[in-house]
């Protein structure tokens, strides 16, 4: 049993292979060799008036690494402006977001993984399988919104699918926009320059990618152009004119359980994500509620690698991908990837096995 932080996969897992290891999950989903649990939510109210206290969980497995995995998060949430979410663990400024691997070959527990690290580069590997299937081939221009890590791992993982020539930024955080936009010319060895709004970032872009943690729309569909991709981290970011505008839209899978499913006490908190609330009506009035812009299920990223890798397009199509659902997949491909460098680098914290097994039947 290993227990293994952030710091112990620094150098170890480089954006292509972490890229790969999703292709395969999806290739193994396509062909019904993996399952997962979509994300529930349970809220609980703290002793404050301005705050909630959010637990969250999803599983999935992965063929290739022969794991399950099951990562949890615990938050203290608020928002304070209305418009963004902010929420920490222990402390503002600490967070708590933890991967537990299961073999499936003898269910053994096999380590406890920080998730900091596993879920930026996740995030951003699912977005340029996206790209890679549903962008035109000759894209090569690419506006980003947003300066936060997200946004960076997106950018670096979308440059290993697309020969990127010219890069445009917006964050309304000057001081993060330039920060974010010198750190990745140097990684990238390109030039990703700061632009002054959003409308500017996306109009003329090929490829047009929304990382921000914004309660609302970022993006107006009047601002893309022909022929342009467009991913998002969230539904939340969009209008539904957006959907609207795309030709093709494609989605990772179902990220919480569905609208139509009839569960006592399940609730749906903003973003559509499915939830049981603790706390007095006066309490739970507190949550932000809300759907996103659009409900509808589309054709997952599994169905169009079952059916050819590629989506059908023409040069003026418009398409969107959806990089939600499917999180416990991700987690058990690239946390199982993890572990297997962990284990030839020695990395990690070693504890005995024993610690976590026991003989009384439960």
């Amino acid at each position: 049993m290993r227990i293994i932080s952030n710091d112990d996969l620094d150098g170890l897992l480089p954006m292509r292979d972490v890229v790969d290891a999703l292709r395969d999950a999806y290739l193994d989903l396509s062909r019904s060799q993996l399952a997962y649990v979509p994300l529930i939510g349970m809220w609980a109210p703290t002793p404050r008036t301005d705050d909630y206290f959010r637990c969250s969980a999803v599983t999935g497995n992965s063929a290739r690494f022969g794991v399950a995995a099951i990562r949890i998060k615990s938050d203290i949430v608020s928002w304070p402006s209305g418009t963004k979410e902010q929420k920490y663990a222990g402390e503002p400024g600490t967070f708590c977001g933890l991967i537990l691997l299961l073999s499936t070959v003898d269910a053994q527990p096999l380590a406890i993984l920080q998730d900091g690290i596993i879920q930026h580069m996740r995030v951003g590997a699912a977005g340029a399988i996206g790209v890679d299937i549903m962008a035109r081939p000759d894209a090569t221009t690419l506006g980003m919104l947003g300066s936060g890590g997200m946004a960076r791992t997106f950018l670096e993982a979308i440059s290993h699918v697309r020969s990127l020539t010219g890069i445009k930024v917006f964050s309304p955080t000057r001081a993060n926009l330039l920060a974010y936009c010198a750190e990745m010319s140097e990684l990238l060895n390109t030039e990703v320059s700061p632009a002054e709004s959003a409308e500017d970032v996306v109009r003329g872009s090929d490829i047009v990618v929304s990382a921000t943690n914004s309660l609302q729309p970022t993006l107006q569909p009047e601002w893309i152009g022909p022929g342009a991709h467009v991913t998002v981290v969230q539904r939340r970011e969009l209008v539904a004119g957006v959907y609207e505008r795309a030709t093709h839209i494609a989605q990772l899978g179902h990220s919480s359980m569905p609208r139509d499913a009839k569960i006592p006490g399940l609730q749906r908190v903003k973003g559509g994500l499915s939830a049981y609330l603790a706390g007095s009506p006066e309490q739970q009035a507190r949550v932000p509620r809300g759907g996103d812009s659009s409900s509808q299920s589309y054709p997952t990223i599994a169905q169009i690698i079952g059916a050819g890798s590629t989506a059908d397009r023409l040069p003026e199509d418009v398409s969107l991908f959806l990089p939600i659902g499917t999180q416990g997949v991700q987690f058990a491909a690239v946390g199982g990837l993890a572990l297997r460098r962990c284990e030839e680098f020695d990395r990690g914290q070693s504890l005995p096995s024993e610690w976590f097994l026991e003989n009384i039947r439960n």
